[in-house]
């Protein structure tokens, strides 16, 4: 199985910091690699207009962000910046 998902959060989306599953805004299965593909291809396209700053890795993981989406930290007694991840992934790890 094959899954595209969106995230929101502290860290780009190839960390997989322990936690990372409660950043997910959406996830979408398939069944083939070429439908996941087509879809993530379609969901870049679309978010990085959106986005002054993305980069992207050659195994199917992206991150866009605006540098001053930022949230507080209480626990580093600092700002962090947020991104947004897309991530295809088959049975559950990267490709």
């Amino acid at each position: 199985m094959y899954r595209v998902i969106e995230l929101f959060g502290d860290s780009e989306p190839w960390w997989f910091f322990e936690g990372w599953e409660e950043d997910i805004v959406s996830s979408v299965e398939f069944t083939t690699f070429d439908e996941a593909r087509c879809y993530f291809e379609n969901l870049w396209q679309k978010l990085t207009g959106s986005f002054p700053e993305l980069e992207r890795r050659d195994n199917f993981l992206a991150a866009l962000w605006n540098e001053n989406d930022e949230r507080w930290c209480e626990e580093c007694g600092d700002f962090l910046q947020q991104f947004h991840g897309l991530a295809l992934l088959k049975d559950n790890h990267t490709i």
